[in-house]
């Protein structure tokens, strides 16, 4: 996983190239790669971190919070700019979707990291998604990057299935973003980012400070 997740953040990385060979500016990569994919690195923080099952799941809990507050805050501004009718226009939505589809730059690697985010608005032969995260990230991604993507949360929510009563907050952290990425492109919040990639690291930390600690008992005994 952890090779994954490598190959992963590296492929997202150079899609710059591919994105500038489609005409668009390199400044829709360097105004998104802070925002949704500088944060892929935090695996490797809840992945490494050694801390007590209790006080980690708090620290959790916390970040968790601070994920529905961001979401809510975000709702809020969008039903603020938003009429009712326009939020549950699945029609138009699904011909948005259709359409930033249909016009990606390759359908195997994507159209590059930032090209349908909010930074492509009112630019020339640029089909920005503002209200799908999963739907943006296919189209950045490709076939290539969004399987990747798909298979780290597959391998992910299977490891935490296996003790869910050690790793229910991780998954519902991992969910939680996963649902609202239906509709929103929260994982182009840092803060989002961050503690979802976090979570899935966190799935993947085998030592604890309490393995540690039984682990030096035997030793001694």
């Amino acid at each position: 996983m952890d090779r994954l997740v490598a190959a992963y953040f590296i492929y997202n990385a150079v899609s710059v190239i591919w994105l500038v060979r489609s005409g668009l500016p390199v400044s829709l990569y360097t105004g998104e790669f802070p925002l949704s994919l500088l944060p892929v690195i935090f695996y490797y923080v809840g992945r490494n971190l050694s801390f007590k099952k209790d006080k980690g799941m708090g620290k959790l809990g916390i970040a968790a919070l601070l994920v529905s507050f961001m979401v809510t805050f975000n709702c809020l501004l969008l039903f603020r700019h938003q009429s009712i009718s326009e939020l549950f226009d699945i029609g138009s939505r699904a011909e948005h979707f259709i359409a930033a589809v249909n016009n990606m730059y390759n359908t195997w690697l994507g159209n590059g990291l930032g090209a349908n985010g909010f930074l492509a608005e009112g630019l020339e032969d640029a089909f920005p998604v503002s209200d799908g995260g999963l739907i943006k990230a296919y189209c950045e991604q490709g076939i290539f990057g969004f399987s990747m993507f798909i298979y780290i949360l597959i391998s992910a929510f299977k490891k935490g299935m296996g003790d869910i009563g050690k790793y229910c907050i991780e998954l519902g952290v991992i969910t939680a973003v996963l649902v609202f990425s239906g509709g929103d492109v929260i994982l182009s919040f840092p803060l989002a980012a961050l503690v979802f990639w976090f979570a899935i690291g966190s799935i993947y930390s085998k030592i604890t400070v309490t393995d540690k600690e039984t682990e030096k008992a035997g030793e001694e005994e």
